[in-house]
């Protein structure tokens, strides 16, 4: 009697621990939390991601930029330069992390439009709006180029989605088995 109840308990012991182990994964309480942080930095001393060299530059506005070039925002003709000659360099790709969700107020149509609306400055505002205009530079740069430009998702209803210039496509093989795994 005594052993059909061992032999019971020993049949159900590695159910109650599949079922312990389940909830402990799924309300996962902090000292396992930290357990498992823990086991995955030792698995990442023991075999850390093989360092390569990834093509990828940064182009930074330093302190050394802004003595050079003036205050931040520059004007987006600057911008558009850059885009240029990243592009003529070989970039495959140039990504702006700034938002830009007004004119460019430096540019020569805005500066038009702050002139007094008097006849001496007629042909100044002329000359100015003849002018090449600075968002439009820098629109046919990112345009040219494969540019990425920071941008907010906003709640307004009215507000549009920007269209997507690509899809997301998959050839080859599955990248999975490339991938380490713990």
């Amino acid at each position: 009697m005594i052993k059909a109840k061992l032999d019971r308990g020993l049949r159900l012991l590695p159910v109650a621990l599949l079922l312990a182990s389940v909830a402990l994964r799924v309300y996962e309480p902090a000292p396992v939390e930290r357990l498992r942080l823990s086991v995955f930095d030792q698995y990442q001393a023991l075999k850390p991601r093989e360092s390569t060299e990834l093509p990828v530059r940064i182009l930074d506005i330093d302190e050394k930029s802004l003595q050079r070039f003036g205050q931040w925002p520059w004007p987006r003709i600057r911008l558009a330069q850059i885009i240029d000659l990243l592009s003529e360099s070989g970039a495959a790709a140039v990504l702006l992390d700034v938002l830009i969700s007004e004119p460019d107020r430096l540019s020569p149509s805005q500066l038009a439009k702050m002139l007094p609306d008097e006849p001496g400055f007629a042909a100044a505002r002329e000359t100015l709006s003849q002018q090449i205009d600075f968002d439009e530079s820098l629109a046919m740069s990112a345009g040219q180029a494969n540019t990425v430009i920071g941008f907010v998702l906003s709640r307004d209803p009215a507000g549009r989605m920007p269209s997507p210039k690509a899809g997301i496509v998959q050839a080859g093989d599955e990248p999975w088995s490339f991938l380490p795994s713990f």
